[in-house]
C-alpha cells in the first residue's frame, strides 16, 4: 500500500487542514488528499476482495457449496436454500463465514436480513422482503454473524440473543413481512437492528432463535470428546430367522423360540409341551429354553430355576417378550444364560453379553462375521456414556455455568433431545448405517450440552446428590 493511502497520512491530513483553518485554500486541499486516498484504498482493497472471491468461486465451480458440505453448516444452510426466495449466497461468502466460527461452534440459522446502525427495532418490524437483501444473519449456537454481500464484511455479535429489544412480526403476518428482529451489540461495541426474515408458517425458525436448534438438527460437527463412529460395514447385527406371525399369545411365543433355536444351531429344538419338563418350553440335545409372556419383566428367580432345571447342558437360553429386570440380567450373566427378547413384531434380539456371543459363534462357524462390534453393544455403550453423564451432573448447579443469559436453555434443548432419542429409539432400522449415524447423532447432541458449560463428558459434573427416599433414610 503506497504510503499516502495509509491511516497515518489520511488522519495527518485531515489534523493539519483543521490546524491551518486560517488558510481555507491550503486546508480544503488537505481535505481532497484525504478523501482522494481514503477512496483509493478503498478500491485497492474492493479490487482486492474481488479477485480473491473469484478465486474461491472458481475453486468450487465443480464442488458443492462450502456450506452445504461443512457439517458445521450443512443443516441450516440446506433449510435457507429451501426457504421461500432465498437470497444468493457466494462460495466465497460461505468460506468467509466458517472462518469467522469458533471452534465448537456451528449454525443453528441462516437467512436473509436488513439492517440499520442504532436502534430501529419498530422501523425494521414493518419492513417487507423487496429481492436480495443487504445482508446475511446467521445464528450459530454462540452467537449472531452479520453477512455483508457487498463487501463480504461479517460483524461478530457473540453472546445474548439480545442486547436490546427482540420481537417478532405477529401471527397474522405473512411473507414477505413476517419475520424477526433483534437489536444486537457487537464485540466492539457496535450497535445493530437486524430484521431477520422467515416464514411464519415454518415454525422451525423462530423456535431455533428463541429455544436453539437442538429439537430440530439433523447434522452436528464431529467432537473431541465423542469417539468416533464405527464403520457400519465392520458391525455385526445378528437376526436370527424367525417364522412369519407376531406373539399373539404364549404359543406363538413358544413357536418363535423354537424357530430361533433352530436358527441359531439347534436344529433338533422342539416344545417340550405345556408342564411336561419341570418349566422347560424348548429343548434339545445341547439346549433348552424356557419363555415367558408377562405383563412384567423376568425377574431373577425364573432365571435361576431355568438353570437348575436341566443339569448339563451345552447352552441355556430365556426368551422374554416383557424383558428382564437388572437383577435377572446380572442373575444371567453370572449364570450363563442367554437372554433373548421378543418384540411385538416377533422378531428376537440378544439382550446380555452370553447371549450376543452365543449369535456370534453361529455367524463364525459359516465364515461370516464382521470385524467390527456387535451393533447393539455400540448403542448400549452410546446409551450408558449418555445416562451417566447426565445422572453425574445436577442441572441447577449446571445452570449457574452458563457464560450468557438463555445459554443454558439453549443448550439444554440438546440434551433433552438426546435423552429423547434414547427413549424412543427406534426397534429397528434400515441398515446398521443407519444405527450407527442415528446412535452417534444422539451423543453428539449430548456433548454439546456438556461442552458448552465447561462439564467433561462423559464424567459428568460429579456433583448430582440423588433427591429420593433411599437417599435420606440409608
Amino acid at each position: 500500500m503506497p504510503w499516502w493511502q495509509t491511516n497515518k497520512a489520511i488522519v495527518g491530513a485531515l489534523v493539519l487542514s483543521l490546524a491551518l483553518a486560517f488558510a481555507p485554500p491550503l486546508a480544503a486541499a488537505l481535505w481532497v488528499f484525504a478523501f482522494v486516498a481514503w477512496r483509493r484504498r478503498k478500491t485497492v482493497q474492493q479490487v482486492a476482495r474481488d479477485a480473491a472471491a473469484a478465486e474461491v468461486e472458481a475453486a468450487y465451480a465443480d464442488r458443492p457449496h462450502p456450506l452445504a458440505d461443512d457439517p458445521r453448516s450443512a443443516w441450516a444452510y440446506r433449510r435457507f436454500v429451501g426457504g421461500l426466495q432465498p437470497g444468493p449466497v457466494s462460495a466465497d461468502l460461505g468460506v468467509r463465514l466458517l472462518a469467522a466460527l469458533q471452534p465448537g461452534d456451528h449454525v443453528e440459522l441462516i437467512a436473509d436480513a436488513e439492517f440499520r446502525g442504532g436502534w430501529h427495532a419498530s422501523a425494521l418490524l414493518p419492513k417487507a422482503l423487496r429481492g436480495t437483501t443487504e445482508a446475511i444473519a446467521v445464528r450459530t449456537l454462540r452467537a449472531w454473524l452479520l453477512v455483508i454481500r457487498r463487501t463480504g464484511e461479517i460483524v461478530v455479535f457473540p453472546g445474548p440473543l439480545a442486547t436490546g429489544e427482540a420481537i417478532r412480526t405477529a401471527l397474522n403476518v405473512g411473507w414477505p413481512v413476517s419475520g424477526f428482529v433483534a437489536e444486537l451489540t457487537s464485540a466492539k461495541g457496535r450497535k445493530v437492528t437486524v430484521k431477520v426474515f422467515l416464514d411464519a408458517l415454518d415454525a422451525t425458525g423462530f423456535d431455533v432463535i428463541e429455544n436453539g436448534a437442538g429439537k430440530h438438527i439433523r447434522r452436528l460437527p464431529e467432537a473431541i470428546e465423542v469417539p468416533p463412529a464405527p464403520d457400519a460395514a465392520s458391525l455385526r447385527a445378528y437376526r436370527a430367522a424367525v417364522p412369519a406371525g407376531l406373539p399373539t399369545d404364549w404359543k406363538a411365543a413358544e413357536e418363535i423360540a423354537a424357530a430361533h433355536m433352530r436358527a441359531t444351531g439347534f436344529p433338533d429344538a422342539r416344545l417340550t409341551g405345556a408342564g411336561r419338563d419341570g418349566g422347560i418350553d424348548v429343548a434339545s440335545s445341547l439346549a433348552v429354553a424356557q419363555v415367558k409372556m408377562l405383563a412384567q419383566p423376568v425377574g431373577a428367580p425364573a432365571v435361576q430355576q431355568l438353570r437348575g432345571a436341566r443339569l448339563n447342558m451345552t447352552c441355556y437360553l430365556f426368551y422374554s417378550t416383557s424383558g428382564y429386570t437388572s437383577a435377572a440380567q446380572a442373575m444371567a450373566d453370572e449364570l450363563g444364560v442367554c437372554l433373548f427378547g421378543i418384540d411385538r413384531t416377533g422378531a428376537v434380539e440378544p439382550v446380555n453379553a452370553a447371549a450376543r456371543t452365543l449369535l456370534r459363534a453361529v455367524v463364525e462357524s459359516v465364515g461370516e462375521a464382521p470385524s467390527g462390534p456387535d451393533a447393539k453393544e455400540f448403542a448400549d455403550a452410546v446409551c450408558v456414556r449418555i445416562i451417566a453423564a447426565d445422572k453425574a451432573t445436577d442441572k441447577a448447579r449446571s445452570a449457574h455455568r452458563q457464560r450468557f443469559p438463555s445459554q443454558f436453555q439453549v443448550v439444554a434443548g440438546y440434551l433433552m433431545q438426546a435423552m429423547e432419542n434414547i427413549q424412543k429409539a427406534p426397534a429397528t432400522f434400515d441398515s446398521a448405517e443407519s444405527a450407527v449415524i442415528y446412535y452417534h447423532h444422539t451423543e453428539l447432541l449430548a456433548a454439546v450440552y456438556f461442552r458448552e458449560l465447561g462439564i467433561p463428558y462423559p464424567q459428568g459434573a460429579g456433583d448430582a446428590i440423588p433427591d429420593t427416599l433411599d437417599e435420606f433414610y440409608r
